[in-house]
This record gives C-alpha cells, sequence and structure tokens, in this order.
C-alpha cells in the first residue's frame, strides 16, 4: 500500500473539518426552518425558499443517520490497516492477515454501506425497489 502518513493526516484533517462545519450548518438550517414556520410574511416568503430549507432539513438527518452506521462498520478497518501498517515488523503473519482482512472488511464495507444508504432513504428505497430484479428479490 502507498499510502503516506501525510495522506492519513490530510484524510484526517478533511474529516474534522468537514464534521466541524456540518454541525453549525445544520442548525442554522433548522432554525432558519422554525423561523420560516413561525413567522411567515408573505411579502418575502416563497415557496422555492420554503420547499428547499425542509429539502436540506431532510438531507442533513438523512446525512447524520449514515454518519453513525458508517463508523461503526468502517472502524475494523481503520483496526487492521493499523495493525498492517504500524505494528512491529516481527509480526510477520499477524501483519499479513491484517492487510487480508482489511482488504476483505473494506470490500464488504462498500457494499454494505451502499446497502444502507439506500435503505435509510424512503424516496430511494422506494424508487429502488421497483427495478425489476430488485422488486423481484424483495417481494
Amino acid at each position: 500500500i502507498g499510502v503516506t502518513v501525510n495522506e492519513l493526516v490530510f484524510v484526517r484533517l478533511y474529516e474534522v473539518l468537514s464534521r466541524a462545519s456540518y454541525f453549525p450548518t445544520s442548525r442554522i438550517l433548522v432554525r432558519s426552518r422554525k423561523l420560516t414556520l413561525e413567522k411567515i410574511s408573505y411579502g418575502n416568503y416563497t415557496v422555492d425558499r420554503s420547499f428547499q430549507v425542509r429539502e436540506n432539513v431532510l438531507q442533513m438527518k438523512y446525512i447524520v443517520q449514515c454518519i453513525v452506521p458508517a463508523a461503526l462498520i468502517s472502524s475494523p478497518c481503520f483496526i487492521f490497516f493499523a495493525t498492517f501498517r504500524y505494528g512491529p515488523k516481527s509480526w510477520l503473519l499477524s501483519r499479513s492477515i491484517a492487510y487480508a482482512a482489511w482488504d476483505l472488511f473494506f470490500s464488504l464495507f462498500r457494499v454494505v454501506y451502499l446497502f444502507l444508504e439506500i435503505r435509510m432513504h424512503p424516496q430511494i428505497w422506494r424508487e429502488f425497489k421497483n427495478l425489476g430484479v430488485i422488486h423481484w428479490l424483495f417481494k
């Protein structure tokens, strides 16, 4: 694996900054939605703005619902990768097994997480079930 420490630091920094900017934005949108519902002035109220704020709040809730399962499902990947990358050189067999387990879990993570993302969003799940093969599987 050609992953350097700098790349790992960049990924973690990106993750921290993304989360740090997500939660204030989420609060602003929820507060904006409450204000829109409480104080509708017909002079500057538009249906587009109301719909957009409602849609943004729904998407933020969906993202939060996806974060927890993603963290739980991906945690073995981080453990196996850390064991492979930073384990002592004398643990040759353990590091090789950790690399194989990381590869397996990372592949499974992608499939399981994709299914969870589709399953968690009611509109996407409804359309997904209408596909021919999927409709046959989930009868």
